[in-house]
């Protein structure tokens, strides 16, 4: 038993093999291993990091399913397998969310190779036992050969024209993926300003206070742009009945953040008039622009002289 399911596993590898596009996705893939940890410190290499990935995580772990349920080559021809191949690996992607969706490490980007790794290895250990299992004239690897330009000259013109369009549309919609996948969006280089109220929670903000009460807020900043940013936050209050009449009640900065970094400040400011639905804004700068690249605001009821809350 053990000498046909190395005997198995050595006819996969051999070099004289017809189905060399099979074994090249498959042996390809196992360089993603070093591409993902390399990739974060070396850039150029993030973008075959990505073509690995989408050649393993749509190919791979089909195609060792595919041998498993189909071990003989006249199961299925060459087309068939490799279409196979990637709809079981779509198929095999839901599951294994939701079971990484339920587990501790969650769905992250090591759970995640993982498990596909493993779906993989688990999936292609069968294949091979049930290969084994097989006449030895049944594993003959030639079986598993594809022949593009013979099925190609077999299809008539009107099939021809056909495929030709489909792989079209594939190669259009494989191009879009790797331009969505490797220029990220604007969006994602943007700065993080938040106020937090008590407890540091973005909850049990302030909403009724007095003229003479000291009022006191947590301001959060974060770099997620692409260079060091310098911030300062200024904290105005508008009458919520007369949008011109304003007032600057305290400011703080400038504070310098290089990428990636963050922090958190005390805003302490005390309400200038009384009045229902006083509107308090903070605005955020960046560098020496006037205008304020982040606003946000909080509505609070103020009580006349005398009162207290």
């Amino acid at each position: 038993m053990m000498t046909r399911l190395i005997r198995s596993a050595l006819s996969i590898l051999d070099p004289a093999a017809h189905y060399g596009f099979h074994r090249l996705m498959v042996l390809g893939s196992l360089a993603l291993l070093p591409m993902i940890g390399l990739a974060e410190w070396v850039p150029l290499l993030a973008p075959l990091r990505l073509i690995l990935g989408l050649a393993f995580a749509l190919y791979v772990p089909g195609y060792c399913l595919m041998l498993a349920l189909f071990p003989s080559p006249d199961d299925l021809d060459g087309i068939e397998r490799a279409g196979l191949s990637v709809g079981l690996s779509i198929a095999l992607i839901p599951p294994l969310a939701l079971v990484l969706n339920v587990l501790p490490w969650g769905i992250r980007l090591w759970p995640i190779v993982i498990a596909e790794y493993g779906a993989a290895a688990l999936f292609a250990g069968a294949a091979l036992w049930r290969r084994s299992r097989l006449p030895a004239q049944a594993r003959d690897a030639s079986g598993f050969g594809w022949h593009p330009e013979a099925l190609w000259l077999a299809r008539v013109a009107a099939e021809r024209r056909v495929y030709a369009l489909l792989a079209a549309l594939l190669l259009l919609a494989g191009v879009i993926t790797l331009w969505v996948m490797a220029v990220p969006s604007p969006d994602r280089y943007m700065t993080e300003f938040y106020v937090l109220g008590k407890d540091g929670r973005a909850e049990d903000y302030p909403q009724t206070a007095a003229l003479s009460d000291e009022l006191t807020l947590t301001i959060g900043i974060v770099n997620r742009e692409q260079g060091e940013r310098t911030y300062r936050v200024e904290t105005w209050v508008v009458d919520g009945w007369d949008p011109d009449r304003r007032m600057l009640v305290g400011q703080t900065g400038p504070l310098s953040l290089r990428p990636g970094s963050g922090d958190q400040q005390h805003l302490t400011w005390r309400m200038p008039w009384a009045g229902n639905d006083q509107k308090v804004e903070f605005w955020l700068f960046v560098g020496d622009s006037g205008e304020p690249y982040r606003k946000l605001r909080l509505w609070i009821d103020v009580l006349p002289p005398g009162k207290s809350v």
